[in-house]
């Protein structure tokens, strides 16, 4: 089997109004989950999939590990995501499946999206503040509706949100985070 992916797309500062908000090549893909730093390749080949077959719904990246211990014989107890091996071999996915998005900011959780087709709901963490798009219609995000998002769709990210642990950071920690951010080039 083989794997193609990448960690993230690739925002060039383009949906920040102030352009002096840019703090690095890390805030160009890390603090937006809008679908052009959300949408990445996940590419996979190997003996039973057929040459060019495409998946219709939206997949994770979550789904990468079941997906080859699947195809590995490999047993899937208590891996997250899911095997990607029925819509592979030509099976309808859940459409009602939910598919997580987080951004973070120097180690802690800022945004937390779900996606189910075809909405896409976020909350600012730290603000309570709401976005939400209808992809089929607005595919480039540029009109947020949070009053129009599905109720269900909200019940679902505000139950995750509750489950999301937000540890306070020393200076140490945080100090330790740029460092790190630092040394992959990001700030």
């Amino acid at each position: 089997m083989l794997a193609f992916t990448s960690d993230h797309g690739e925002s060039w500062g383009e949906r920040f109004a102030d352009k002096q908000a840019v703090q690095g090549t890390y805030h160009m893909h890390g603090a937006t989950l809008f679908e052009e730093v959300m949408d990445v390749p996940l590419i996979v080949s190997g003996p039973g999939i057929e040459p060019g077959t495409v998946i219709a719904e939206p997949a994770s990246l979550v789904d990468l590990t079941p997906t080859l211990l699947d195809f590995a014989g490999a047993p899937l107890d208590g891996v997250d995501g899911i095997s990607l091996r029925p819509q592979l071999a030509g099976e309808a996915g859940d459409p009602e499946r939910a598919i997580w998005l987080v951004g973070t900011d120097a180690g802690r959780v800022s945004q937390l999206a779900v996606r189910r087709e075809p909405w896409k709901l976020l909350v600012h963490v730290e603000t309570g503040e709401e976005e939400a798009y209808r992809l089929d219609t607005d595919p480039r995000e540029r009109r947020s509706s949070p009053d129009d998002a599905p109720p269900e769709l909200r019940e679902l990210l505000y139950a995750e949100l509750a489950t999301v642990d937000q540890p306070e950071l020393s200076d140490a920690d945080t100090a330790q985070v740029e460092s790190r951010l630092a040394d992959l080039g990001y700030l």
